[in-house]
C-alpha cells in the first residue's frame, strides 16, 4: 500500500511539474510518457491525456 501511495504521490509531482512548466515549453511526448515509465501501469499517462489535463488545469494519476 505504502508503494502504491509513494508511486502516485511521485506521478501528481510529476505532473504539477509539467504542468508548472508548461507556460514556458510544451514538454515532448517521450519525456512526458517516461517520467511515469517506474510506476508502470498504475500512472498509465500519454501525451494526449497530459495535454488534456494540463489544458484542463486537472492533476490526475
Amino acid at each position: 500500500m505504502k508503494a502504491t501511495l509513494f508511486c502516485t504521490l511521485s506521478c501528481l509531482l510529476v505532473l504539477a511539474m509539467l504542468s508548472t512548466s508548461q507556460a514556458a515549453s510544451v514538454p515532448d511526448c517521450g519525456d512526458v510518457n517516461a517520467a511515469f515509465n517506474s510506476c508502470g501501469s498504475l500512472c498509465p499517462v500519454t501525451c494526449q491525456q497530459k495535454r488534456a489535463s494540463t489544458l484542463s488545469g486537472n492533476l490526475f494519476c
